[in-house]
This record gives structure tokens, C-alpha cells and sequence, in this order.
């Protein structure tokens, strides 16, 4: 159990617990700390958190986009698959026809 408290710290050092006082309650909340880089540029100074983007970016296209982009080739396939199989049975021409319309008529 001692273990898992020095993971749980290790993680939980990049945060900063942070008190403001009110007159009826005291209010604690806690925030990331991102490491603050300086440029001088020519235009002036300019302050950025690069590694906070970074992870942002990596979470967004983790959680967001590629189960996006998983779900619509899959339904792509599914519905690729669905469109060019035949139905089994005999088969009419009329009948052929009139199951291609609707086909098309649904999308």
C-alpha cells in the first residue's frame, strides 16, 4: 500500500493546491504547473507552456480523433460490405432492381 502512495505523489507533484479566503467559507482548489518558457523575439518577449500543448494535443487526438477516425473506417466497411453483397435465393430481375433502389433510396 506504501507503494502506491509514492506513485499517487509522483503524479500528484505537478500540482499546486492553491486557498483563497472568503468571509463565510475558505475556498481550495489545485491546478497543473506547466514549466513557462521565455522568448525574445524581435517583436518582444514571448511566454508560452509548449509541453502543456503538447499533451493536450496528444490527449485530444487520442480520446477525440482517432476513435473517430476507427469508428467511420469500420461503419465505412460495414457499410461497403452490406451494399455489394447479393441476397440469397432466386433471383429476378425485377426483384434485383426494386432492392437496388431501395438500397440507394436508405442513404
Amino acid at each position: 500500500m506504501n507503494n502506491y502512495w509514492c506513485h499517487v505523489n509522483y503524479f500528484v507533484d505537478s500540482y499546486c493546491f492553491f486557498q483563497r479566503e472568503w468571509l463565510d467559507h475558505t475556498e481550495i482548489w489545485c491546478a497543473d504547473t506547466w514549466p513557462v518558457v521565455t522568448r525574445v523575439t524581435d517583436h518582444g518577449v514571448q511566454v508560452g507552456q509548449p509541453s502543456r500543448t503538447i499533451y493536450f494535443t496528444f490527449i485530444s487526438v487520442l480520446l477525440y480523433f482517432l476513435p473517430i477516425i476507427i469508428m467511420t473506417v469500420a461503419y465505412s466497411l460495414i457499410i461497403w460490405r452490406l451494399w455489394s453483397s447479393s441476397l440469397p435465393g432466386e433471383r429476378v430481375e425485377s426483384e434485383v432492381r426494386a432492392q437496388n433502389k431501395i438500397k440507394k433510396r436508405v442513404c
